[in-house]
Parts: C-alpha cells; sequence; structure tokens
C-alpha cells in the first residue's frame, strides 16, 4: 500500500520555500535597476524629467535641444504631448508647480501647440523688480478718536485660475553649496567634457539644480538631473580649446576658479592628427550649519 501525501506538509514546505525566495530577492540579493530610460520611469518621474526640460528651455531658449532631451521619452508627438502634460499640470494647481506648469505651457507654445491653461493662466509676467509702496500716514486732529475695527483674518487660496510664477530670489555671492573640489582628467572618450556633480551633505545626487557654466563672451545654463542612467545631481557641459570658463549655482554658490580647456595626451596615447582635450570634474556639496 503507498504512502499517503500529506498536504498540509506539502502546504507548509511551499509557503516556506516561497517566503524563503521572497526575502532573498526583496532583502538580500534585491534587483538593482541601472540605465534606465526616461520612458521606463513611473508617471511622477516622467513628469519630473519633463519639468526639468521645460525649465531648461525657459532659461536657454534653445528648442532643439529641448527636442533632443525629449527624445528618450519616444513621444510621437512631442508637442502634442508637452501640451497634454502642462493642462495635467494646470489642473491639479498644486503650489510647488507653478513655474514648471508655465514653463511647459511655454514650451508646447514653442512646438506650436495650444494648451488648455492658455486662457486661464495667461501669458507669463516678465520677470520685474519688487517694488514697494508706503501709504502716506494720515495726520490726526485733536477732535476726531478713532475706532480701532477687527480686521477679519484672510484665508490663503491656491485659485488655478491666478497662477504667477514664483518669484527667484536676486543672486548672492555665495550661497548653501560650496566648491567641494575640481579635478582634471584625459580621456579621449570625453574630450573637452566639464562634468558638474551637485550633491548634499551625505553625497547624494540632487536634480533639478541649476547650473551656469561662463566664458569670455558667453553663457550657459541648463540643469542637473537630465541624463539618463547618470547621477541624479549630474550635468555637463563641452568645452572648446584655449577657453577658460568658470562654474556656479547661479544665487546658491561661489563661483568656481578659473578652468582652462587645453590640448592633453591620454594614457593610451594619441592617434594620429587626433587632438583631446583636458576634462574636469566639478563637485558642489552643500554646506552644513554648525
Amino acid at each position: 500500500m503507498g504512502r499517503r501525501i500529506s498536504w498540509t506538509g506539502l502546504l507548509v514546505g511551499s509557503l516556506t520555500g516561497l517566503g524563503i525566495a521572497l526575502f532573498y530577492t526583496w532583502v538580500i540579493n534585491p534587483v538593482i535597476e541601472y540605465d534606465t530610460a526616461p520612458w521606463q520611469l513611473g508617471e511622477e518621474a516622467r513628469d519630473a524629467y519633463l519639468a526639468m526640460v521645460a525649465l531648461a528651455y525657459r532659461h536657454d531658449q534653445n528648442l532643439a535641444r529641448a527636442e533632443e532631451r525629449l527624445e528618450p521619452l519616444n513621444f510621437e508627438q512631442p508637442g502634442v504631448a508637452v501640451a497634454r502634460r502642462a493642462c495635467e499640470f494646470f489642473r491639479r494647481a498644486r503650489a510647488g508647480e507653478v513655474e514648471s506648469t508655465f514653463a511647459l505651457v511655454e514650451l508646447a507654445h514653442a512646438f506650436g501647440e495650444p494648451t488648455c491653461a492658455d486662457f486661464a493662466m495667461g501669458p507669463a509676467p516678465a520677470p520685474t523688480q519688487t517694488s514697494f509702496i508706503v501709504a502716506p500716514t494720515a495726520t490726526p486732529t485733536a477732535t476726531a478718536t478713532p475706532t480701532a475695527t477687527a480686521t477679519p483674518t484672510a484665508t490663503p487660496t491656491f485659485d488655478p485660475a491666478r497662477l504667477t510664477p514664483t518669484a527667484r530670489p536676486s543672486p548672492t555671492p555665495a550661497g548653501p553649496f560650496e566648491v567641494a573640489g575640481i579635478t582634471a582628467f584625459c580621456n579621449a572618450q570625453f574630450s573637452g567634457a566639464l562634468q558638474i556633480h551637485v550633491r548634499e551633505a551625505d553625497d547624494t545626487g540632487i536634480p533639478g539644480v541649476e547650473v551656469r557654466v561662463t566664458w569670455s563672451g558667453g553663457q550657459d545654463r541648463f540643469f542637473t538631473g537630465l541624463q539618463p542612467g547618470k547621477d541624479a545631481g549630474f550635468a555637463d557641459f563641452t568645452m572648446e580649446a584655449e577657453q577658460t570658463y568658470r562654474v556656479e549655482l547661479p544665487g546658491r554658490s561661489s563661483t568656481s576658479a578659473p578652468i582652462e580647456a587645453r590640448p592633453c595626451v591620454p594614457p593610451g596615447g594619441l592617434e594620429d592628427g587626433e587632438v583631446v582635450l583636458n576634462g574636469y570634474v566639478v563637485t558642489f556639496k552643500r554646506q552644513t550649519r554648525n
């Protein structure tokens, strides 16, 4: 007579094995994603990427560069996609996304696409300096005694029909970041590369930080976090030979020491006629307060 199968033992054994497998794959050896393309990101991360592209366009007005940055999202019609996301940003009306909403609307218009937010928002006002108007103080008379009237306290509300971009503080000589290091290198694959890293005090990369590179007769502005597969606080720039550059985070850091792009010889040597420029890694780190 054959042995009977213990269904209870089989169930317990299966659950135990499943638990061990899940513990191993989730805790001991979890899957680490890398080189993730923007189109593979979740909706919130894609929105953040798209907002940074729009903010970068708002600064440099370079539509070709914006199109290039949108390519990894695999949009069939980039302008239509940007217009739709601008509408979604407008509908959810989050206070922290006001400037991003304006930037998305502006980018959609650059592609020739209208958005549902055009009528309600109107044109984005040009940056202006804040001015203060002081009302003249009335001279009290000897006979009139003013009666104190309780002023009702207004409850702040967020009206999407009255969206205005957040005012930006004026740049200051230094801010919460400092230049933590400048390292030169010579690599034929990264000839003339200026690689910028913006990090927290614990070395965590910070996305969405504006970077400005200046040189004699020109400048360029861009943001960290726009390079798929790179560190969140990474941004880069290509230098030209015999130019001297300086790097800063506008209004948030001091300016770096001069950086000059000169020909160099990489460890593997040069091929006939090859010219390689040295590159630099510039690291900004948030200052810790004592």
